[in-house]
């Protein structure tokens, strides 16, 4: 149900879920692109320096990083492995918006 071809108006692009209790939700991840294998082997060092990843850092998608992912999402209401660009930017991964 993963609404990645949709592009928010700050170069994110937008994932659907639905919450354990079954209510929908929507929140920004970042597109495609942005996904490099730098950037997962900064997510994977940023959850391990938290104690929630402990696989190798490899710059890519794993069943370690996607739970790890999903641990610290968890903490933000987010009940998925895809990582969400608010996770990113508190992870320091990603810029906060101008407006912040």
């Amino acid at each position: 149900m993963s609404q990645l071809d949709l592009v928010a108006p700050d170069g994110a692009c937008w994932k659907d879920e639905r919450l354990p209790d079954g209510t929908p939700r929507r929140y920004q991840v970042p597109c495609p692109e942005v996904l490099t294998p730098e950037f997962i082997a900064s997510v994977q060092r940023a959850l391990a320096a938290r104690g929630l990843y402990h696989g190798p850092i490899t710059g890519s998608q794993s069943e370690a990083t996607d739970e790890a992912v999903r641990s610290y999402q968890a903490t933000l209401g987010i009940w998925s492995s895809a990582l969400s660009v608010e996770a990113a930017r508190k992870l320091g991964l990603l810029p906060q918006p101008d407006n912040a």
